[in-house]
């Protein structure tokens, strides 16, 4: 039988050695461990410099490293502003506490500049470390008031993500293509060869969406545009928040229907935008029995506003349709002066696109587009509408509530260890209804909803210097007109 052994007699000094190798066990594991998170939290810095510090002038000049920031260099360089720059100076060299300490003061000096809240926010998200990653893709060489008003939007959401906390911040990378095709396919093939870019917001014309599309298509990269509305912009990871030019082309027949049916289009030949809706339009309207007498080029070099719109009145149309590009909007402008220079008896009802759901609209035709009836993807009657004006210090534009919606799909699509596949499957899930910039969220065939009618009318809440503005119209039942 066995006995039960003695206590064992252990030497104090072995303990003490025991006990000291045991200690440095322990210290060399943390500091391994806090060395690979540090290595990392570098390498993944690393990636995320690389893609504004990158060489692409030598393999594609489209894709110069000056159109690309998430803070490391102004893109908007017509707003001075000292403390953005110091900010975007200390960004640059990785000193985050002090660009978010500039970034701030900048934002005092300038609330309604958007470009240093969104390089605000990044700073936190790099401070913070290992963010999601989204690219803002806007014009700002050529719009650069589309383009803030896009960026306003998208910093809205981010601010919002951002200051919830959580484990993984949002970081914007702000890029310019300055609406040029060229330009915007050089950068969507740099930004796909980027694979911790998950997914764009952009781009802003329907051309440029149209060249940079493919880029995506090929890596399964996720692109929600605010802003573009041909019905030629189709894919498996297309997807937007206005609605497309069929449904504007479909509301806008059905409207015309109702007390038209001889109308001329004006539309630019240029345009993926304006020959979309042209198309569209054209299509629903002869459904109704209606009648189109002749299409003018708003991009012919020898058009000429006056004649077009007599030829117009001699021939017995009753309204006007003007789907002009954002290049062409003045010659749209242009139609509706000359109309207001006929007999009353003789003058068009003048009915238009989204391109023209613009203050300028307002300011540059003053009287004359009294009347005017656009389908347009949102009105200012939301909350969202109220609280983005307080804190940009004015009236948004759809643009901006637009760009809000792209931006919060992709949030509510983001989750930690999501790749681009996956982004593209969570958005088509997506279903928000009270969280939005104005009605539900959610993408049928990567398309939004219907459009709303609205008229240009007197009264408050147009831009200074106007007594115009827009007012929400009641729309017919489109429906029974239009199949």
């Amino acid at each position: 039988m066995l006995q039960s052994s003695a206590p064992l007699a252990l030497n104090p000094l072995k303990l003490l050695a025991f006990a000291g190798i045991g200690v440095v066990a322990i210290f060399w594991l943390l500091g391994q461990w806090i060395l690979a998170d540090h290595e990392k939290m570098h390498r993944d810095e690393g990636h995320l410099k690389q893609i504004t510090q990158h060489s692409s002038t030598a393999h594609n000049p489209l894709a110069s490293v000056d159109r690309f920031s998430s803070g490391e260099r102004v893109l908007f360089k017509y707003r001075g502003n000292f403390e953005r720059d110091r900010g975007v100076k200390a960004f640059a060299a990785g000193d985050y506490s002090t660009a978010i300490t500039q970034f701030q003061q900048a934002i005092q000096s300038a609330p309604n500049d958007p470009e240093s809240q969104i390089y605000l926010n990044n700073a936190k998200a790099r401070q913070q470390g290992n963010p999601y990653l989204l690219a803002a893709v806007v014009p700002v060489d050529n719009q650069a008031s589309s383009a803030e008003e896009m960026v306003r939007g998208v910093a809205d959401a981010q601010t919002q993500f951002n200051d919830a906390g959580g484990d993984r911040l949002l970081e914007i990378h702000l890029v310019n293509d300055g609406n040029d095709p060229s330009v915007a396919a050089a950068i969507a093939n740099h930004l796909a060869n980027h694979s911790e870019v998950l997914g764009i917001i952009g781009h802003n014309s329907s051309d440029a969406s149209l060249a940079a599309l493919p880029e995506y298509e090929k890596v399964g990269m996720a692109m929600i545009s605010p802003t573009s509305t041909s019905t030629e912009l189709k894919g498996d990871s297309f997807f937007r928040t206005p609605p497309s030019d069929l449904a504007s082309g479909r509301t806008l027949a059905g409207y015309a229907a109702h007390s038209l049916t001889r109308v001329v289009v004006f539309s630019d030949s240029q345009s993926s935008y304006s020959k979309s809706l042209q198309q569209s339009f054209e299509q629903a309207f002869v459904q109704t029995g209606g009648d189109i007498i002749n299409v003018v080029d708003l991009a012919n070099s020898g058009f000429d506003a006056q004649s077009a719109i007599q030829s117009a009145s001699e021939s017995g149309a009753e309204g006007a349709l003007l789907f002009p590009s954002t290049k062409t909007v003045s010659g749209a402008i242009a139609i509706a002066r000359a109309n207001a220079g006929l007999p009353s008896d003789k003058r068009l009802q003048l009915i238009g696109g989204d391109a023209l759901y613009n203050p300028s609209l307002l300011l540059n035709g003053q009287s004359a587009v009294e009347g005017f009836v656009l389908a347009v993807p949102w009105v200012a009657e939301t909350e969202y509408a109220e609280r983005s004006a307080r804190r940009w210090g004015g009236q948004i534009s759809w643009r901006t509530a637009m760009s809000f919606d792209a931006a919060l799909a992709f949030i509510h699509a983001l989750s930690n260890g999501v790749s681009r596949n996956d982004l593209v499957e969570n958005l088509k899930q997506v279903r928000l209804f009270e969280a939005t910039s104005g009605g539900s969220l959610q993408f049928s065939s990567g398309e939004r909803g219907e459009p709303i009618l609205v008229e240009v009318a007197q009264g408050s809440g147009g831009p200074d210097g106007s007594k115009l503005t827009f007012q929400r119209l009641e729309q017919p039942d489109v429906k029974q007109s239009v199949k």
